[in-house]
């Protein structure tokens, strides 16, 4: 399939999943919707599609013979084997926290069925964050983001501690540290150096993480520069680049500025209320469900941090695992412990000693033995 069609089909798809008047127009059955969207044919092929992809059955072989679902499938086991190479043992600088790194996703694909049925969900032993808060502040957080209160500038001494601290992490924790995203719970576009920093971590590890933005309407060259720097193969392979869609009115923007071309290797996370998708009950999603037709939120964790979660701008070093939310996590993370950092040393220090204290390969023996709290025991 050429590049193209795939473009104007992810487009089509995007609008059915994210704008509930087109899709009514999708399922009433208007080929000529499906025309002016740039495909000249192909409608019933173009929504079975839309179908079988949205409830993750397009790996059957039931359906080999759409050609839509057959470019989306090869295109998601590209992603698959790229994610998995990140997640290897040999990524990881020791087998212990390699194995960590897995019990922690067992629990939770244990305890979820949301994650039990997403097999690219892994859990990466650090993030990294450079700002303090969030300026956007979307109503469906579920990290429950505070408000902006610095942003961690791209000065000579920050870059000079910044690069050290690629250095260091990557030296006790492994390459795995390649795939550490930039954010938490912060809007990575908030900090105006961003992409310098992202520039380093392309430079130390040959690569980037994955970068999700919710303002991708507000500088669109900034968007376009963001989408050269990271390249082709980085956006095919890994979801590189996301775009999160608050309402309908911002997906319209993003529909006028960027082409299908444009956005054809970047991932559109569709978090306006009218859209097909879900929220994690956790955070200002939790209460915001309350506000929104139907109910769409599923309890899970968005979190895929277990490990360190890094501040630059605060200097502290935060160890953080996920949970289900409920009234003990609200936000879906157990934060076992803080520390802070002040240059190169004390992070180092820092990090050592909370992956001791709490990345387990297997149970100690000063620890208790106890049942998973969310798993439900009948006798």
């Amino acid at each position: 399939m050429i590049h193209t069609e795939y473009a104007n089909f992810k487009r089509i798809m995007e609008w059915y999943i994210t704008d509930p008047d087109f899709r009514e127009q999708m399922e009433k059955d208007i080929p000529d919707l499906v025309v002016q969207m740039g495909l000249a044919s192909g409608h019933s092929l173009i929504l079975q599609a839309i179908h079988v992809i949205h409830q993750g059955r397009f790996e059957s072989e039931d359906h080999s013979d759409n050609p839509y679902i057959r470019e989306y499938a090869q295109r998601n086991a590209l992603v698959t084997a790229s994610v998995r190479k990140r997640v290897q043992r040999e990524s990881f600088a020791a087998d212990g926290i390699w194995q960590y790194a897995n019990v922690v996703r067992n629990r939770c694909r244990m305890e979820s069925r949301m994650v039990w049925l997403h097999p690219n969900i892994y859990y990466y032993p650090a993030c990294f964050e450079l700002s303090r808060g969030c300026r956007v502040q979307c109503p469906f957080c579920g990290l429950g983001a505070e408000t902006w209160k610095a942003d961690f500038k791209y000065t000579q001494e920050n870059a000079r501690l910044w690069r050290n601290i690629l250095q260091i992490t990557r030296e006790l924790l492994g390459n795995v540290i390649a795939a550490s995203p930039c954010y938490f719970a912060t809007e990575p576009l908030d900090n105006p150096d961003y992409e310098k920093f992202l520039s380093d971590m392309k430079e130390v590890f040959g690569s980037v993480p994955q970068t999700t933005t919710a303002v991708a309407e507000r500088d669109p060259e900034r968007i376009r520069n963001l989408i050269r720097m990271i390249g082709e193969r980085e956006l095919r392979e890994t979801n590189a680049l996301r775009l999160s869609i608050r309402n309908l009115s911002q997906f319209y923007q993003i529909m006028n500025l960027y082409t299908a071309e444009e956005l054809e290797n970047v991932e559109l996370l569709p978090n306006n209320p009218e859209s097909v998708f879900h929220y994690s009950a956790s955070g200002r999603a939790a209460r915001y469900n309350e506000k929104v037709p139907g109910n769409k939120t599923v309890r899970y964790s968005i979190s895929c941090l277990a490990g360190i979660r890094v501040n630059m701008s605060a200097g502290t070093i935060s160890f953080v695992e996920p949970e289900l939310p409920d009234q003990d996590y609200p936000l879906g993370i157990h934060t076992r412990e803080k520390v802070c950092f002040h240059d190169a040393e004390s992070y180092r220090e820092g990090l050592v000693r909370l992956f001791r204290s709490y990345a387990f390969a297997s149970l100690p023996y000063y620890i208790p033995v106890q049942l998973n709290r969310n798993v439900q025991v009948k006798y």
